[in-house]
């Protein structure tokens, strides 16, 4: 494993000769200082400047930051169509919100403790979006970011985006420099939804064939016929897709606390963790009856309080072994099965 390689252009590192943090070089105190000490940052130092991000980051100290080449923040521009505008805490294409989830909140990290293991470090980037000056500091449900050594190339990786050998430090924290500009991750209802494809005409003629073989068997009163109809035109328990998963959250009533897009809620700005299940093991894990109960209990007891009630603890209690607070690696768990939370 190892980190890659700084091209010959930008060589100049701590390790190899005096410069930015070095014990030769001049006394560094913040990641201002760090930025402001060197031509290859200020592109980066540009971004920090123009976001009125100066002053609390001067504040930060026991922190890691990763900071693109001039280079890496052009070719961004670049490729995404993007001047030197400044609006909406946005400038050059880059949100206040991006720039802050390049660095991390878990203290003074080195290169070998990065190389070390696949890990998710927390960033100080908000997930609703909402950083300020006066927040800066405030460490709390940080969006987070992973590295891992990438098995083809050896190379050491944040996100997708290569790390390179030389590390900068000053008293605030330790620096890394990257080739290219982290993006932020997609939320958990993005990659659930990413990951549910359009149905084929196949598809759907088989489920409605299902359905129907399923109601023949099962459905003998106007509830079961309703449930019948919503589970044929509204799911696909079959397809191996996470449409079960996410409407099993929506009946607990919990659909919110993974929607990191509502900033306004207490429960959207805490970080989560789903253990995601698939519609297959949906399907093979529950029966018919219990899926329906499960999925459109809340729905179709809504007019009686008791039920409904009833109805909602049933579907919590369910729902409450695949999602639990905090963001969890299986890194930090390590390796192997687990109780559930």
């Amino acid at each position: 494993m190892a980190i890659a390689k700084h091209p010959s252009s930008l060589a100049n590192s701590a390790t190899e000769e005096p410069g930015p943090g070095s014990d030769e070089g001049s006394h560094l105190v913040t990641f201002i200082d760090l930025l402001s000490s060197d031509e290859r940052f200020s592109e980066y130092l540009h971004i920090v400047q123009r976001l009125r991000m100066v002053l609390p980051l001067n504040r930060i100290r026991n922190a890691t930051m990763f900071v693109p080449t001039n280079d890496a923040v052009k070719r961004y521009r670049k490729e995404h169509e993007h001047g030197l505008e400044i609006a909406d805490n946005v400038y050059g294409g880059i949100t206040d919100q991006q720039a802050w989830y390049h660095l991390i909140t878990d203290g003074v990290i080195d290169g070998q403790t990065l190389a070390a293991r696949a890990m998710l470090w927390e960033s100080y980037s908000h997930p609703a979006g909402d950083r300020t000056a006066s927040s800066a500091e405030d460490s709390s449900h940080g969006i987070m970011l992973k590295t891992q050594v990438d098995n083809s190339t050896a190379q050491l990786m944040v996100n997708e985006v290569t790390v390179f050998a030389q590390s900068f430090s000053c008293e605030a924290g330790n620096m890394f420099v990257i080739d290219g500009v982290l993006e932020i991750p997609p939320t958990i209802l993005d990659i659930l939804h990413q990951n549910t494809p359009n149905r084929s005409h196949r598809t759907q003629r088989r489920l409605r064939r299902l359905s129907g073989q399923s109601a023949a068997r099962e459905s003998h009163t106007a509830y079961g016929a309703a449930i019948d109809s919503h589970i044929a035109s509204d799911d696909a328990y079959s397809t191996g897709v996470y449409g079960a998963v996410e409407k099993l959250l929506a009946a607990a009533g919990w659909l919110d606390a993974i929607d990191a897009t509502k900033g306004d809620s207490n429960e959207s700005s805490t970080m989560h963790t789903l253990w995601a299940f698939d519609d297959r093991a949906f399907s093979s894990g529950f029966n018919f009856a219990e899926r329906a109960y499960l999925l459109y209990g809340p729905k179709f007891t809504s007019d009686d309080r008791e039920l409904l009630d009833d109805a909602i603890n049933d579907t919590q209690a369910v729902a409450a072994r695949y999602i639990s607070t905090g963001s969890v690696s299986v890194a930090r768990l390590g390796e192997g099965k687990h109780k559930g939370l």
